[in-house]
């Protein structure tokens, strides 16, 4: 109801601020045959945009804009700027520095929220036209007819601009032919133009000509002319052939420089493009601006230089091996880049200069200079903070050590020591009070878990795989690592303590790609878990005669691997559109159910098998976190979520460990509920009240609609939905199993707001959520609206609306 009056309202203030005489452009509407191109890029030529719409129904930016008066904005700015100019007067007057001015914040709401109203330009869609021609023209559409028409609404001062497009036949590539002044060059601009996209059949693109361009430049560069570049490039395109066929010439031009003849006159020259070889390659690992690239102090290692390597502190092979620019070959612009990113992959160095300079003795052959400056080697630090784990919070402190360059190979080397407290939301009576549940505020005592532990690791700059590759071959990876981790954690808290050993082996490495894609592989995971559950969690486990929670809430030791594969196109440099997506596959107790028997292992009571005196697990998890950023105005975007993910226990243990078990609610899931307290499936909280809850199954989806107020603070409006099941086995509740039949009607779904406090080093968020749909109650009683007769029969009171408070850290996704 909210909602639809919102709505309502906000469509009828629109033109609030719309001048009596001028229109609100509300849509612009494309008639358009132009069937190979995309609708959203033409409609990006269009010079005026409508405001935009949240979920194509509210234009919530501009109801905001017209939400506040701009005349007692004005009067309210102006009565401040005076009272501070009398105050920066006084300080003046004390010799302090005046302050700056700050609008008001209903100034700062409606001009960073809020977007003023699109006012229909007749001039700016004429020139919308003129340039839509140009577009499609470009886009091979020569013969095309462009015209715009208004469509007024006069009661409501509204306007639609109708676009009709007739685009005509496109222009397809009849033949592509190559002029080269140089015949030498023929070879090489042949293997450039084997991946060209210039097709015969192909649609007409400036777009590609230019791309075209672009990759032949740097296909040169990569065969060794270095002073190759795009100005050496032109294109004739003549479509003069008939049958809408276009015939395009591509030159190859000569450099021409100018030289003084004898007689003194100038004249400009043609030469021919040079092809360049590497001669030496030199490095400087301890390099200032003092540096001279003639040094007596010189060693070489695998055809590299090293200079001033009484100074260095590494190993020269570390060096060499991330060096790709190879002696005695042609110059590569590839080699180039992945040298820079290898050596920048290291970590130790704040200034990487990679300079070519032509050797003094023969023009065709190029010396490589390669300075580094390194980082401070070793560091110490002491830190304080504030965590966030599952929507729980506490403060922690640590101390740490690091090492960048161990054994003088760049090897990173951590290790620090942990320890904190955290505020524990559980689900639990509180202790002396076992039969009753409780407030949200009684069940939280403030610090209840404690957690200290060491946590060391080891990271190698390569991946230590055996390979069998030339010395210099490019890899189609790039940022390779290889990590080994030991860790030791103790945990207390309310309902058990908690000791686990983990030691892990991996490989992180990135794709040679435009955009991000980012692996990492543990072929082993090692974690020992011991569980002490206090005598009151323990007997609460076992009235509920449930043998999934008695297994979850037990030892267990997972040996297994796991694979995270995470791909975006996301520049946090710029405000763009987004996607991310990480998909997650991780396995356990395959290899120790194959070598029990080699081990010497014998089954416990002939069902299982135990390493270490504890049961190990043995399963099967992939999950699926998808996200999407869609970026509104210059200071909101909207942001959703899809996660899912299933773990399947089967051998030597029918549960999934706790650790790796899926939870919903909680600071960064379906917020309207604690941490681990929604679900499984429907089961009542009268069955699972005491017990945090685990499943096999989750679903969730999320919408944020983020704004950003002012510079420190945003407010964000965001719908959670979602649940977690378990799989069917023995004596197992039947609500909390998933069903295909009737998961959908189990989804819980939670709404609330938001507040973010940036602090530029870290993002504090404060999200309220609201139960909107408990899948707990009774099917019909469900939905807060609907009647909760049931529920208040059993429980004997009314029911109430049931809210959490969540306070985190950084975004929720």
């Amino acid at each position: 109801m909210a909602i639809a009056l919102t709505i309502a309202l906000g469509a009828c203030n629109s033109t609030k601020y719309v001048p009596q005489d001028k229109y609100l452009l509300v849509k612009n509407e494309l008639k358009n045959n132009a069937k190979t191109l995309d609708e959203d890029e033409i409609k990006a030529v269009i010079k005026q945009k409508p405001n935009k719409k949240i979920f194509e129904l509210f234009r919530f930016n501009l109801f905001v804009y017209n939400l506040f008066d701009s005349a007692k904005i004005a009067e309210r700015n102006e009565k401040k700027r005076e009272r501070l100019k009398n105050r920066n007067d006084r300080r003046v007057e004390k010799g302090k520095e005046p302050k700056e001015f700050n609008p008001v914040i209903t100034h700062r709401i409606k001009h960073k929220i809020g977007n003023p109203p699109t006012v229909f330009d007749s001039i700016l869609m004429n020139k919308s036209v003129t340039d839509l021609k140009l577009f499609l023209k470009n886009n091979g559409y020569f013969n095309n007819r462009v015209s715009a028409k208004p469509v007024r609404d006069t009661s409501d001062r509204k306007v639609k601009v109708v676009y009709e497009i007739k685009a005509g036949r496109p222009y397809k590539i009849k033949e592509v032919a190559y002029s080269i002044d140089d015949k030498d060059l023929l070879p090489a601009i042949k293997k450039a133009t084997k991946e060209t996209s210039l097709r015969n059949g192909a649609v007409f693109s400036l777009e590609e000509i230019d791309d075209e361009r672009q990759r032949l430049t740097k296909s040169m560069k990569d065969q060794g002319y270095f002073y190759f570049n795009q100005n050496f490039v032109t294109y004739e395109v003549d479509s003069t052939l008939g049958d809408h066929r276009v015939y395009i010439r591509q030159k190859v031009n000569n450099p021409v420089t100018e030289e003084t003849l004898p007689s003194g006159e100038d004249t400009l020259v043609e030469k021919t493009h040079k092809k360049y070889r590497i001669k030496d390659v030199y490095i400087n690992s301890n390099y200032s601006t003092e540096f001279q690239t003639v040094s007596n102090d010189t060693v070489r290692y695998d055809d590299v230089y090293f200079i001033n390597t009484k100074k260095s502190n590494y190993n020269p092979k570390v060096l060499a091996d991330a060096i790709y620019i190879a002696p005695n070959e042609f110059y590569s612009q590839s080699r180039q880049e992945y040298t820079y990113d290898r050596l920048s992959s290291l970590k130790n160095f704040r200034f990487i200069n990679i300079q070519f300079e032509e050797a003094s003795n023969d023009t065709t052959l190029l010396n490589c200079y390669i300075n580094l400056t390194p980082i401070l080697r070793q560091s110490v630090s002491a830190e304080a903070e504030g965590t966030n784990t599952g929507g729980n919070l506490g403060v922690s402190g640590n101390l740490g050590y690091t090492n960048r360059n161990l054994f003088k190979g760049a090897e990173l080397f951590r290790i620090r020591l942990r320890g904190g407290v955290e505020a524990q939301q559980t689900n639990n009576p509180i202790e002396g009070d076992q039969e009753t549940q409780g407030s949200n505020l009684e069940r939280i005592s403030p610090f209840n878990t404690t957690e200290y532990g060491i946590e060391t690791s080891l990271n190698l700059p390569d991946l230590l795989i055996p390979k069998n590759v030339y010395r210099y071959e490019l890899p189609n990876y790039k940022n390779p690592k290889t990590n080994v981790n030991l860790n030791f954690n103790y945990q207390r808290r309310p309902d058990f303590t908690r000791n686990l050993i983990n030691t892990s082996y991996a490989y992180f490495w990135s794709g040679n790609t435009k955009n991000s894609n980012d692996y990492a592989f543990y072929p082993l995971n090692l974690s020992i878990i011991r569980i002490d559950k206090r005598d009151y969690f323990d007997q609460r486990l076992r009235d509920l005669q449930n043998p999934f929670l008695l297994n979850t809430y037990s030892d267990h030791l997972i040996a297994g691997s796991k694979f995270n594969y995470t791909w975006t196109n996301q520049n946090l440099r710029k405000n763009q559109n987004a996607i991310w997506n990480r998909v997650t596959v991780e396995t356990a107790g395959n290899l120790l159910a194959q070598s029990s028997d080699w081990l010497g292992l014998n089954k416990t009571n002939g069902e299982y098998y135990e390493l270490f005196g504890i049961r190990y697990a043995q399963f099967v998890k992939l999950a699926n976190d998808f996200r999407v950023y869609n970026n509104l105005t210059k200071n909101s975007k909207m942001a959703y979520r899809f996660h899912a993910g299933v773990g399947v226990p089967y051998g030597n243990r029918d549960v999934l460990p706790y650790d790796k078990s899926f939870f919903a609610g909680g600071a960064n899931d379906i917020r309207a509920w604690t941490a681990r307290s929604l679900g499984p499936g429907s089961t009542p909280d009268s069955v699972t009240a005491g017990i945090d809850q685990v499943g096999d199954i989750l679903l969730e989806a999320n919408v944020e609609y983020r704004a950003q107020l002012t510079d420190m603070f945003e407010i964000a409006f965001f719908a959670d939905m979602g649940n977690i099941w378990v799989m069917e086995r023995d004596q197992q509740v039947e609500s909390s199993i998933f069903r295909f039949d009737r998961f959908y009607k189990e989804i819980a779904v939670g709404t609330g707001v938001g507040f973010r406090f940036d602090f530029s080093f870290l993002l504090l968020r404060l999200d309220w959520g609201v139960q909107m749909r408990d899948p707990a109650l009774a099917e019909g009683e469900r939905w807060i609206f609907q009647s909760k007769d049931l529920y208040n029969e059993a429980n004997q009171n009314d029911y109430k609306m049931r809210s959490t408070f969540n306070l985190g850290i950084g975004y929720p996704f």
